[in-house]
């Protein structure tokens, strides 16, 4: 795991403000960072290193012998050791003991740009030709890492976080657009972020760069799959579920260090905790609660305490209370980067997991989606997703609580449509589709990539531990989802097909367990401890000057919420969170210092 960086121009690129640019994602790289120089100073290309796969051999940037193509990378590939199997066969020679960086080296020049179809894994990989003269940027199928670019005229900035982008590049103004966006779910939806010109490069996507013209292309390399088993029964789908899920758990805890585990009280993490279990793989288990009666709608410590006496395991038991977060919601907003209104105790646990030595974590991110996905195509209307008015009130406000009234009158004016018509223009994608599936790989698309997998980038980096999500294993991935939605959610009970394949080692409490997610317990915390932050936060004057909002809605609106109202906890956890980036990110000076 590491952090990446890469700058082009047309005139020899700034080398000190570079390394500045470099060593602001030294959280992603602790291990050491380098940079090569290319093109007469035309190019420059770096890594911050996190050592996960062969510390002493895995440096990067690395370049081929000839000299003429040169690789930085930042993820794991997980089939590596099959890759690189395969070319040893063919005859290619290696210098690393088992770098996965030389596997992606070695396959690009046996392959060329074709090489990303065998690879599996989670990765944003540049490749620089200087023969060919092309230039390739490369994100994993799911959006697992992340990489941003900015483009001025055939000046090329990228890297894995947006603070090095800003030392690199100027004149980086607030896209409002974004604001809005944010306000409705929490998130901002890739290629869009805040800023006005700096983009994310899509999951499943790479650009490809002329260096002689300064032009590109982006272009999409991979698709789930639309085509279904079709006449699978749900016990062959169990017998499938177990055996793949099984086969992805091996190769996604291939490392060279000890794994840790973050636990929840629900059936994702917890078939992650078996498989590894009767795979013999040793992991570390990480549960956090939250203390007192009042919090026990969020607290499932009961039920991760049941299931691992079962098992006879120990587990880490974290506690976290608002004093927690108001000591370092500083630091977590400053490394999230951008406004982020979701939930975020994940940052304790990736802590907690650093302080006992931990580099490699693994969690349950994607089972929901893959099975059920939280049963949200139950009852919807059957043109949700052809009809914008429909998809705007029976869909994004219903499941993301997008208010889509008091943020136009919030920002007093219809920024909030343009993003829903672009939502829109998204979920118009798969429309031969049948409900369930479009409403999957549209969450998929959206709220997997933009708002779980980036937060857990984000806070498991803040720490130097590189995490990882099993149930997006591409192979694991494609063969069940292909697995028809009749066999799938069978008698409309949710996650019946994960909780069948592992139902001989899953208690029945935890089966029947009711979800509490993993968020905070906003509403108690913000009419209690945290009452003065918020207030003090949330009605600053540069705050709503800055985004020219409606301080009397804001003032209502948190009135309504102190006096007892929760209808609108998210919105008022995501007006704090945008005050809080304001202060922490925008304004700060020395963000990127960081």
């Amino acid at each position: 795991m590491c952090g990446i960086i890469f700058e082009m121009d047309n005139k020899i690129c700034d080398e000190v403000n570079f390394k500045y640019a470099l060593e602001s994602q030294h959280h992603r790289g602790p291990d050491g960072s380098n940079y090569k120089v290319l093109q007469s100073g035309k190019v420059i290309i770096g890594n911050n290193r996190l050592a996960i796969i062969d510390k002493s051999g895995g440096s990067q940037p690395i370049t081929s012998s000839d000299g003429q193509v040169v690789i930085t990378f930042n993820g794991e590939i997980f089939n590596s050791r099959d890759l690189r199997n395969g070319l040893e066969k063919a005859g290619m020679k290696f210098n690393s003991s088992h770098s996965d960086t030389e596997v992606i080296l070695q396959m690009y020049l046996k392959f060329g740009i074709k090489f990303i179809e065998q690879i599996n894994g989670m990765f944003a990989i540049i490749i620089v030709d200087l023969k060919t003269q092309h230039t390739f940027v490369i994100r994993d199928r799911f959006g697992m890492k992340p990489i941003y670019f900015k483009i001025n005229g055939s000046r090329y900035v990228f890297a894995s976080d947006l603070r090095a982008i800003k030392i690199l590049s100027k004149n980086n103004e607030i896209c409002q657009d974004s604001v809005a966006e944010f306000m409705g779910l929490g998130f901002i939806t890739s290629p869009n972020t805040v800023y006005q010109n700096i983009i994310s490069l899509q999951a499943a996507c790479y650009m490809d760069i002329d260096m002689i013209s300064g032009k590109s292309t982006i272009n999409n390399w991979w698709t789930p799959p639309v085509d279904e088993f079709g006449d699978i029964n749900f016990e062959e789908s169990v017998n499938l579920v177990r055996k793949e899920f099984t086969s992805a758990i091996s190769r996604w805890t291939t490392s060279d260090y000890p794994i840790a585990l973050s636990l929840s009280g629900g059936v994702d993490s917890s078939s992650v905790l078996i498989a590894c279990l009767e795979a013999k793989i040793e992991v570390n288990p990480f549960f956090m609660g939250f203390k007192g009666f009042s919090l026990s709608r969020w607290d499932e410590s009961s039920v991760v305490k049941g299931f691992t006496e079962v098992f006879g395991i120990n587990y880490n038991n974290i506690e976290m209370t608002p004093q927690d977060l108001v000591l370092n919601l500083n630091n977590i907003v400053s490394h999230l980067e951008q406004p982020y209104g979701g939930g975020i105790p994940s940052w304790k646990i990736f802590l907690e997991m650093k302080k006992f030595g931990y580099r490699v974590a693994l969690n349950g991110t994607g089972g929901d989606e893959l099975f059920g996905n939280y049963n949200r195509a139950t009852d919807l209307p059957s043109n949700v997703f052809d009809d914008i008015e429909s998809f705007k009130l029976n869909y994004l406000n219903k499941f993301y609580k997008i208010y889509p009234y008091e943020i136009n009158d919030l920002l007093m004016d219809n920024t909030s449509e343009r993003y829903i018509d672009k939502l829109f223009h998204k979920a118009q994608r798969y429309q031969d589709l049948e409900i369930e599936k479009r409403s999957a790989l549209f969450d998929m698309e959206t709220q997997l990539t933009d708002e779980f997998l980036i937060m857990i980038d984000k806070l498991s980096m803040m720490n130097s531990i590189e995490a990882r999500t099993p149930f997006l294993d591409h192979i694991f991935f494609e063969q069940i989802h292909r697995i028809p939605n009749r066999v799938k959610n069978i008698e409309g009970s949710y996650k019946l097909l994960l909780k069948t394949a592992f139902g001989d080692s899953l208690p029945t409490f935890l089966k029947q367990a009711p979800k509490k997610g993993f968020s905070l317990p906003l509403s108690i915390w913000f009419r209690g401890e945290l009452r003065e932050l918020l207030i003090s936060k949330i009605l600053d004057e540069e705050f709503i000057e800055c985004f020219h909002l409606n301080k009397v809605i804001i003032a209502q609106t948190l009135d309504q919420f102190l006096a007892g109202d929760n209808s609108r906890v998210l919105f008022i956890w995501r007006l704090f969170m945008l005050s809080f980036w304001l202060r922490s990110v925008h304004l700060n000076q020395s963000f990127e210092k960081q």
